[in-house]
């Protein structure tokens, strides 16, 4: 079925729609307010909250950026604020906290640096520190004062402007070469070279080297010390030192010259004496036989008999002292063979021991691999008894005694100071007291016969002239090492013998 639609049935239908229309409009009215206000309101939040963002976090933030930015800076005396919210400010505490740590940080290395410069200022030496391209970059005021350079005319400069030209070359190798490595050579190694001022002139310099590491790369500090004077007085006491060892060689000369002046005199006079000591111990034996002989028939020659026979023990008493005299003069005569000192020393000292006294005490210190001497037994023998002996009487309250060997290369240099002796192997024997000792001007004559510092009646005087004699004999030396209320050491040097094994 099929409706068909008119224009008069069209007209409610328009209204209708008008009416749902204008209803429509003004509700829409009242949502556009509605929207508008809602626009209000949200804008209204948005800016309070720009607004809280700007007033408690931005500007709080631009306050810690600026404090930030003026420590930064180097003002390390702007504290950084606290402020804003509570992440915000703990943030601000603990960069605070890091600042005042950096400021006492700083502070501490400022003062060190500062203790450092008056250290380095206050260095009795002239003290540089050189980087490694060469420039100097500190200097001391002991630098500036002996160099002549002012300050500022020596930091940057090259360390070559202050020695000669003609080592600058040789110094820039050496410092290139302790800069790749410093520990090549021991630090504090004391060199010596020319220093140069700055008004030509050239001074003799020690110069002690130390690496010092910093921040910027390793410096390595010099200090220069002019040893002009030093040296002078080095010279001078070598001059003196010289003069007075050539003095002691004269003296030594004059002395072995004295001592052989005296030798030749009484040889001759002991020949002369022992020529009559024969003629006299003659007589007086054929004498001591007549009377011996008469004397059983007539008691009253016994007496006679004594008397000869004090003369007769008189004439082997000067008998003895002749032949003393003659080993002093080196006139007597005997069987040399080659000889193990230590023997000699060992046997001697059973002997030693029972003669010396309970207040003595013998220490025997003998060298294991002695080497031989060629020599009289029994004149060694005598050489040691009269050092024992003459040890013995410096010690009248007891003391240490001490007997040792030893083998010795004698060089020119020694032999040169010592008349009549060879360089070469020589065996020691060395008699040491801590008697009363001896001073300068007895050691000069202790050699000579008939001198004693003993009191009369108690010596000869031929004891160490007797000693001097076999040792001259021999080609060796005696040295005497004395100093009073110390005691006194002989060293004897006697020629070792090509021989190793006794004969």
């Amino acid at each position: 079925e099929i409706y068909t639609l008119s224009l008069h049935d069209a007209l409610p239908i328009s209204n209708a729609q008008r009416s749902a229309t204008d209803q429509l409009d003004g509700h829409q009215g009242t949502l556009l307010g509605a929207l508008i206000v809602m626009c209000v309101v949200i804008t209204a939040m948005v800016a309070d909250a720009v607004a809280a963002v700007w007033l408690g976090l931005l500007r709080p933030f631009r306050a810690l950026r600026r404090a930030m930015a003026s420590v930064t800076a180097g003002d390390y005396d702007t504290r950084i604020p606290a402020v804003g919210p509570a992440e915000l400010a703990g943030l601000g505490r603990g960069i605070e906290l890091m600042r005042l740590r950096l400021v006492a940080a700083l502070d501490n290395l400022q003062r060190a640096e500062q203790r450092f410069r008056g250290v380095f200022d206050a260095a009795p030496d002239a003290t540089i520190a050189v980087a490694a391209d060469g420039s100097i970059a500190m200097a001391n005021a002991h630098a500036v004062q002996l160099f002549g350079y002012p300050v500022g005319e020596l930091i940057g400069q090259p360390v070559e402007m202050l020695v000669p030209e003609e080592a600058r070359a040789e110094m820039a190798v050496a410092r290139a070469a302790y800069f790749a490595d410093p520990q090549s050579r021991p630090i504090d190694a004391e060199l010596r070279m020319s220093g140069q001022c700055r008004d030509g002139r050239r001074f003799p310099a020690e110069i002690t080297l130390n690496a010092l590491p910093t921040d910027g790369g390793m410096l390595v500090t010099a200090a220069i010390r002019d040893v002009t004077e030093r040296l002078a007085l080095e010279a001078e006491r070598e001059r003196l030192r010289a003069i007075a060892e050539r003095e002691r060689v004269e003296r030594r000369l004059e002395q072995s010259q004295r001592l052989e002046s005296l030798g030749q005199l009484v040889g001759g006079v002991a020949h002369d004496f022992n020529n009559l000591l024969n003629v006299i111990q003659g007589y007086t034996n054929f004498t001591a036989e007549e009377i011996g002989r008469r004397a059983q028939a007539d008691p009253e020659l016994a007496p006679v008999l004594e008397d000869i026979g004090q003369v007769q023990a008189a004439a082997q008493q000067a008998g003895r002292l002749t032949r003393q005299l003659l080993t002093f003069a080196r006139h007597e005569i005997r069987q040399p063979e080659v000889i193990d000192l230590n023997e000699v020393v060992r046997g001697a000292g059973e002997l030693l021991r029972r003669t010396l006294g309970e207040h003595i005490d013998l220490a025997i210190q003998a060298e294991p691999v002695l080497w031989r001497v060629k020599a009289d037994r029994g004149q060694l023998e005598q050489v040691l008894v009269n050092l024992a002996v003459n040890a013995r009487d410096a010690m009248p309250g007891g003391g240490q005694l001490t007997i040792a060997t030893s083998n010795a290369e004698v060089d020119t240099a020694y032999a040169a100071h010592r008349p009549n002796l060879e360089p070469g192997r020589y065996c020691v024997l060395a008699v040491s007291d801590t008697g009363t000792g001896m001073d300068q001007a007895t050691i000069e004559r202790v050699f000579e016969p008939f001198f004693s510092t003993k009191p009369r009646g108690r010596g000869t005087g031929l004891g160490l002239a007797t000693v001097y004699g076999i040792v001259s004999g021999l080609g060796g030396t005696i040295d005497v090492y004395s100093e009073e209320g110390f005691g006194t050491t002989m060293n004897v040097l006697l020629p070792a013998s090509g021989q190793e094994q006794v004969t």
